[in-house]
């Protein structure tokens, strides 16, 4: 399964996560044998930063459960070391952080350590970097994924330091040889970073803040009052300034450095977007006065990581970092009190960038005038596609990545189009009026039909060329209505059809059955004429017959039957 995935059913071709995805790493795709589409991420190009996975309305875009891999793990009967990123401390909805080591212990982990001493390693190796250039930092996976996949001629300026997950999980098997370490924290670009080959056999699996809540949820009732025997503290080495690293900044402070904003030889940059701006100012100057730049992903840190499950601002979150740590700061150094001379700190990063087409401008033209932009004038540059330009969505459906129908404007256009057609070649009138009786549409048939073939009728009141009462009706009502209506000043009998479209629109059918009305009081006259020839025969015979009746005798009878029964059949009819 995909690292982050689409539930199809649920996907209903709104864009958003393709406007949102700073990297567009969402392709859309046309279901075969359907209209929908669907929008899936394209993990060459996803740096797994999760912001499809936030903001997706239908709650679409879903992570990778690895909670069952755990369990397996626990069960298997190896030592489980749980390696809990520092910022715990603000990630659940608990009233003390302690309470989630304590809960981790009861769900079967051997030992739950820090992640936050890893941290500390790690930025005591930033320090030693040389001074005399430029490095970012690589602590967060999604800005190493960030410069591998889309600014490659930036690798150089990548610090060849790993995470301090993987710092972290390096001591642990360190001391605890054949021991599983499961990484838990707020990140889903982690998950992604443990399955890189490099780092085969060091993370054995990871776990969002999300999935082990709601495993704690499934297996703990009272997460608040577990027993003493589930101790809050952590076991291992402990750590100091690491407990600030998931903060922006937190990294300098955890070095020792300065974390003066007005300090030049510094930079701290946080949230994805700004990060590219910051790159792209790079890519193009080639200079930087920073010595080093601490680069995060989400905005304010990590503390903002896409599957925390508090929902409290970052405000809130960083002030619960902050007590965290000034209640638990170790001031003991526990780096002199354990040996890591032998540990790995250093890891290598490639060009991960996949070449992508690049459509020539008659080609870019021809795409436009599949969706009826070949004059400028009509690249609105809406952004309602997830692109930023008309243009910028053209190179992507030559590149595969989108499709003609995600353009909005030409979709509307294209359906008013075929709608206009639909009414113009109706064999009936047709007026569609808005619920203020305002006319919306009218066809030429029902323009003629109603004697203002020449007149602008758009916007104006129905009431200038029809009787409205049965639209109003309809529009009170909202029942559709089948009705005669004789209009004697046009010469004019209709069949009026009226229903409601959705709850703002009302639509009429007009059928003009006046020559088939005439024609029906043409043959009530003539089957009147018809009665009354035949009753007058009738007193006629019966007249006769009283002059001679010796003569006829039953005949007359006969025939004043048969007539009456014909007269009774006329007027049945």
């Amino acid at each position: 399964m995909e690292l982050i995935y689409t539930i199809d059913a649920r996907c209903r071709d709104c864009y958003k996560c393709v406007r949102e995805c700073p990297v567009k790493a969402i392709r859309i795709k046309n279901v075969i044998g359907s209209e929908a589409q669907k929008a899936e991420v394209m993990k060459e190009r996803c740096v797994h930063d999760g912001r499809c996975v936030l903001v997706c309305p239908q709650q679409a875009k879903k992570v990778r459960n690895d909670v069952d891999k755990v369990k397996e793990l626990i069960s298997s009967g190896r030592q489980v070391v749980a390696s809990l990123a520092p910022s715990f401390a603000a990630g659940f909805p608990l009233d003390k952080p302690g309470r989630v080591i304590s809960a981790l212990r009861k769900l079967g982990f051997a030992s739950v350590q820090e992640t936050a001493f890893g941290a500390e390693l790690v930025a005591a190796e930033h320090k030693k970097l040389p001074a005399d250039r430029t490095f970012l930092s690589s602590a967060c996976p999604s800005v190493v994924s960030l410069v591998e996949k889309h600014f490659p001629d930036l690798i150089s300026y990548l610090s060849p330091i790993v995470s301090p997950m993987t710092a972290h999980a390096r001591i642990i098997k360190s001391m605890n040889p054949g021991a599983a370490v499961v990484f838990i924290g707020p990140c889903i670009a982690k998950k992604d970073e443990a399955e890189e080959e490099q780092f085969t056999g060091t993370i054995d699996a990871v776990l969002g803040f999300g999935e082990t809540w709601d495993w704690m949820q499934e297996e703990i009732t009272d997460l608040e009052h577990l027993p003493a025997e589930y101790c809050e503290e952590f076991d291992g080495p402990r750590a100091g300034n690491g407990k600030l690293f998931p903060l922006d900044g937190g990294m300098l402070r955890t070095a020792g450095m300065s974390t003066d904003g007005l300090d030049d030889s510094v930079m701290v940059i946080s949230g994805l977007k700004s990060c590219m701006d910051f790159l792209n100012h790079l890519q193009q100057h080639k200079a930087c006065k920073a010595k080093l730049v601490e680069l995060l992903a989400c905005p304010g840190g990590c503390v903002s990581g896409p599957v925390s499950v508090s929902e409290e601002d970052v405000f809130i979150k960083k002030q619960r970092i902050l007590d965290y740590f000034h209640e638990n700061v170790s001031h003991e150094d526990d780096r002199k009190t354990f040996s890591f001379k032998n540990i790995e700190l250093y890891r290598s990063n490639s060009n991960r960038q996949i070449p992508l087409p690049r459509p020539s401008e008659e080609e870019l033209n021809e795409i436009f005038a599949r969706t009826g932009k070949t004059n400028p004038e009509a690249r609105l540059n809406c952004g309602s596609c997830g692109y930023a330009t008309c243009r910028d969505k053209a190179i992507a459906v030559y590149q595969g990545f989108a499709e003609m129908k995600m353009c909005i404007p030409y979709m509307r256009e294209r359906a008013e189009s075929v709608s206009n057609r639909v009414i113009a070649a109706m064999p009936n009138g047709m007026i569609i009026v808005n619920r203020d009786l305002k006319i919306l549409e009218i066809n030429d048939v029902a323009r003629e039909m109603l004697g203002v073939s020449g007149e602008n009728l758009k916007g104006g009141d129905l009431s200038r060329v029809m009787d409205p009462a049965n639209f109003l009706y309809v529009a009170a009502s909202g029942l559709p209505l089948n009705r005669i209506m004789n209009y004697e000043q046009k010469d004019l009998i209709t069949r009026e059809i009226i229903f409601p479209l959705g709850s703002e629109e009302i639509a009429g059918i007009l059928i003009d059955i006046t020559e088939d009305s005439k024609q029906k009081e043409q043959q009530d006259i003539l089957k009147n004429e018809t009665i009354n020839r035949a009753e007058e025969v009738i007193a006629k015979q019966m007249q006769v017959a009283q002059e001679i009746a010796g003569l006829l005798g039953e005949t007359t009878a006969d025939t004043k039957v048969l007539l009456t029964k014909l007269i009774k059949l006329v007027k049945n009819k």
